[in-house]
């Protein structure tokens, strides 16, 4: 029988614990929201960040003759593409752009030569 009042006594307390949180956020209509904060990154730290990338994959046996795509979010908004400096046409192909970058879902890029150093970031 103590077991049993036990347990109904946890319920009713978890049931009036539901029950306050219902009241205090969703009727109010003011559910707190967690904001991500913003974090600041420098070029320089994208550059070595998407460069450490780089290592990364072709360390895995990647092959970087082609210019692939090696990530879609290095960070939100920026994508790393490895290209030829110069530039060929090989670098052209979508299949060998990041898909994100010609989508538009990211604005922000940087290219590395298939060596790794920097080309261009935008």
């Amino acid at each position: 029988m103590k077991d049993f009042m036990r347990t109904l006594i946890i319920g009713i307390i978890v049931l009036i614990i539901v029950v306050a949180l219902y009241f205090i956020f969703f009727r109010t209509g003011q559910i707190p929201v967690i904001e991500e904060k913003e974090v600041q990154i420098t070029q320089e730290e994208l550059v070595i960040m998407a460069q450490d990338l780089f290592k990364e994959k072709q360390a895995e046996g990647m092959d970087m003759t082609n210019g692939p795509c090696l990530t879609n979010q290095l960070v939100p908004g920026w994508v790393v593409d490895v290209a030829h400096s110069p530039r060929q046409e090989v670098d052209n192909q979508p299949e060998n752009q990041c898909s994100a970058f010609r989508e538009g879902t990211a604005q922000h890029f940087i290219e590395l030569d298939t060596e790794g150093n920097l080309i261009k970031l935008k």
